[in-house]
């Protein structure tokens, strides 16, 4: 039987080695592609007709979401199918961005928290990467850009990671437009790059088009109004050829041309442009922020060509739009145009307190540029007011700042650009000689594979035969030496981060809490009776410690005289960790040199789920610190979080996870 199956082997080899010679011999290597194809949940869907007709439903529903709801009905009454995961989520999508269009708050949420749930429970990354994007959207929309830009950071990860190509371009615009929020130009230039070269990729047009749009907007800021212009035209372009219909997209691309035609004088082809985006603008239809644009360009048409009483209507329905101050950006725009609009109509003092509201706001969201602008206005209400030395001092601050920003940025954002290209040059440089070299070595190649064939077959059978009998044993004895600390037996930090991951021996719906201990005065115990009694106190410890732990927990060796332990979160949780310590300290500790009284100080974070402790370190970082609290204290006690604490910090993590 053994003999059997050991030529089976053999034969299987052999057989599997001369395709691969054969295709080595046929096949032109550089015709071989190694590309990862992209995961979307679209195409497997549509393997049945019932998720065909889903995915149609859900792209509906972007636009005509009380139209996708009824089709939706009728596709549920139809089929009456048990519904798969991936079927689920779609289902969930399409009535959360129903419950969107209505402004139906609680409703989104509901839907928003069974989505990251059965994320979590069915491992769907696409899902959890697309709500992160969806997140970070809100954030950017509200101005919140350190926790947007930590958002769309995690969402790229882990549609990398997963190869979601589908969410990247509208993740890297997201990014893109974080970046530029926070000043950082090059980086949203890289960005919006990357997210052109994924829409190509996908013939992803929509995206592209945003993607060029905000590409557009970067040399917006550095007033490089002909470049600026070039993008944003190409962003029309493109949006045109994708068939879509989002009238507001639309509408932002002309007040975006309008305001670079404002910029450059030319008063003519500005209003035409704010004319060409009242088309696609319905007032009942369109969200608060696009209200605010229309009314902002609006009033910035009107000053323009000189009807103040217009543009200060405008200016002035603008700041009062209700639900306007979500919008902080937009809103502090409003109150810089309605300042600029009333220093024009000689109402200075009530230009200076609207541009104070203006700089309220830029300052509420640290928005840089936008406060130099402001402090720019305001000096020129200064001057109007006839206080010139505020006026002086204050254009000449704020000039000689704007200038030397924006001239690093404009050399930053130029270099940037031209590497990239240069970069790419060089690739393709790499690529045409790589093909050229594989063409004149092809032909010696198969030669030298057909000569070496009998000698190199035979070497490979034989590795072959040795691997198959040795290949369990090694990986056994691999997995020990990645996951257990040789000194002590128990598991280390690289086992604790592979379950909180794939959670094969932990319970990944409970709560746990991170426990530190750390050795007291180990030090001393090292340099008074040397490294090797040293030794012999972390083993014993650790004997000490195992007894005490219960299935679904771990305890690992985390380094030097520090031990973790990942406690399930229960109501004896307190007399659980107080009885391990004193089980540690209560008894001396034989050793070669007599018997040592040891303790230890123990740190306990706050409690959360493994994927919660897995995404975010604060929960170590708590118990981190809480053990150094210990250790400052007095040693030989535990510090457990404060009541308070825990009330602030726990809604937070849930909140986070809901969303």
């Amino acid at each position: 039987m053994k003999n059997s199956v050991l030529v089976s082997i053999v034969i299987l080899c052999f057989s599997i080695f001369s395709a691969t010679v054969a295709i080595l011999y046929w096949i032109d290597p550089v015709a071989i592609s190694t590309e990862i194809p992209g995961y979307n949940p679209d195409s497997e869907l549509e393997l049945t007709a019932y998720g065909t007709q889903l995915v149609k439903i859900k792209k509906l529903s972007m636009q005509d979401a009380p139209k996708a709801v009824e089709r939706l009905g009728d596709l549920d009454s139809k089929f009456r199918v048990k519904q798969t995961p991936i079927q689920r989520a779609y289902h969930l999508l399409i009535l959360r961005n129903a419950a969107k269009q209505n402004k139906d708050t609680e409703l989104f949420e509901k839907y928003t928290q069974e989505l990251s749930s059965l994320a979590r429970k069915h491992q769907l990354h696409w899902l959890k990467a697309q709500l992160l994007v969806d997140k970070a959207v809100e954030y950017a929309r509200h101005g919140e850009v350190p926790k947007g830009m930590i958002t769309i950071k995690q969402a790229i990860h882990i549609a990398e990671k997963n190869h979601a190509l589908f969410l990247l371009p509208r993740a890297y615009n997201t990014a893109g437009f974080l970046s530029n929020a926070s000043n950082q130009l090059v980086d949203a230039q890289q960005y919006f790059l990357r997210g052109i070269e994924v829409a190509d990729q996908l013939s992803a047009t929509l995206y592209n088009s945003k993607l060029h749009n905000n590409l557009g907007l970067l040399y917006v800021l550095i007033e490089n109004w002909d470049k600026a212009l070039e993008y944003i035209l190409q962003a029309r372009t493109l949006y045109l050829a994708s068939g879509s219909n989002e009238p507001s997209v639309m509408q932002i691309f002309y007040l975006n041309e309008a305001y670079v035609y404002r910029s450059k004088g030319n008063a003519k082809l500005a209003e035409q442009a704010y004319l060409n985006s009242l088309k696609y603008y319905d007032e009942a239809k369109t969200q608060p922020r696009n209200r605010l644009l229309n009314l902002k360009g609006l009033a910035d048409i009107k000053l323009l060509t000189k009807h103040n009483q217009a543009a200060k209507q405008a200016a002035q329905a603008c700041v009062a739009l209700p639900s306007a101050e979500q919008f902080p950006y937009e809103y502090g725009q409003c109150f810089l145009v309605l300042s600029r609009v009333e220093l024009a109509m000689g109402e200075y003092q009530a230009a200076l307190k609207s541009v104070d509201r203006a700089i309220d706001m830029f300052s509420s969201v640290e928005h840089s540029r936008w406060l130099i602008r402001a402090d720019r206005q305001k000096a020129k209400v200064y001057s109007a007011l006839g206080d010139y030395q505020r006026a002086l001092a204050m254009f000449e601050t704020y000039y000689q700042q704007e200038k030397k920003q924006l001239l690093s940025k404009v050399v930053d954002l130029e270099n940037a650009f031209a590497m990239r290209q240069i970069r790419q040059r060089v690739e393709i440089l790499d690529m045409q000689n790589k093909l050229k070299a594989s063409q004149l070595q092809k032909e010696t190649l198969r030669f030298e594979v057909v000569s070496i064939w009998s000698a190199f077959s035979l070497a490979m059978l034989i590795f072959f035969i040795r691997k198959v009998f040795i290949v369990k044993k090694k990986n056994q004895e691999l997995e020990t030496l990645s996951f257990v600390d040789s000194l002590t037996g128990l598991n280390n930090r690289r086992y604790y981060h592979h379950q909180l991951d794939n959670g094969e021996n932990v319970l990944c719906e409970c709560k746990y809490r991170i426990v530190l201990f750390d050795v007291d005065d180990f030090k001393a115990v090292n340099d008074t009776h040397g490294h090797d009694v040293g030794d012999e106190v972390l083993i014993a410890m650790a004997n000490r410690m195992i007894p005490l732990i219960h299935h679904g927990e771990l305890l690992t060796r985390w380094g030097g005289e520090e031990f973790l332990a990942l406690l399930l979160d229960d109501e004896n949780i307190i007399e659980r960790i107080e009885s391990i310590r004193a089980a540690i300290s209560n008894e001396k500790f034989t050793t070669q040199v007599g018997e040592l009284c040891i303790t230890s100080s123990v740190g306990v974070s706050i409690a959360g789920t493994t994927q919660q402790i897995l995404d975010n370190d604060m929960f170590f970082r708590k118990a981190d610190n809480n053990l150094y609290e210990a250790k400052r204290t007095g040693k030989n006690n535990v510090v457990f979080p404060t009541a308070v604490q825990e009330l602030l910090v726990a809604p937070i993590i849930e909140n986070t996870y809901r969303k």
